[in-house]
């Protein structure tokens, strides 16, 4: 593989944390950070999309300090063996198992309806789909994540039946620094 084979294309930056790539604006990572830093109840976070694994980083650091979990998805995901390393010693479950099939959705629902706070992260290759399958799953008070807001995924795709049972959370720090990251909380 060659470096021009990881430059994103578009208007997009490559962006890393500790050193992995992540798809993500190098904006989301404060603001990520800032939210997680906050929201200390949050005991697991299931992320769909686990790319090459720098988010997933973020997510397993926080998770670590207290004492949660984090589950990463990806069938197509590509981590070298430094990455699969760490994410053995900060607790990340990484499956391959494809979200929309049945043992999948059953291992994603499994995870976010146990005791405590869930976040559920959005990064998939069919963000809208995501959203609309796995919330519902969600409990009173877990968050959702989606990342791509207003580009992949836009508030008019949603099932309203599933968007009216959340409301927004601390979705204008994600908007005041262009994160692209939906953010919201199940009533």
């Amino acid at each position: 593989m060659k470096a021009e084979d990881l430059m994103p294309t578009g208007n997009v930056l490559l962006t890393t944390f500790a050193g992995y790539i992540a798809n993500q604006a190098p904006s989301a990572f404060f603001v990520l950070e800032d939210f997680l830093n906050k929201r200390t109840d949050i005991k697991r976070i299931c992320e769909i999309g686990t790319a090459q694994g720098g988010t997933t980083v973020l997510f397993g650091l926080h998770m670590f300090k207290n004492e949660g979990v984090t589950l990463t998805f990806d069938n197509a995901g590509t981590f070298n063996s430094k990455w699969r390393e760490l994410s053995v010693l900060l607790g990340i479950e990484f499956s391959n198992l494809d979200v929309f099939k049945e043992e999948g959705t059953n291992k994603l629902k499994e995870f976010v309806q146990r005791d405590g706070v869930s976040l559920l992260f959005c990064d998939g290759g069919n963000k809208v789909q995501e959203f609309n399958s796995f919330a519902p799953f969600l409990k009173s008070g877990d968050v959702i994540m989606a990342h791509d807001y207003r580009h992949e995924i836009k508030l008019n795709q949603l099932n309203k039946e599933v968007f009216e049972q959340f409301s927004f959370h601390y979705q204008e720090d994600f908007d005041s620094l262009k994160t692209r990251i939906l953010c919201m909380v199940k009533k």
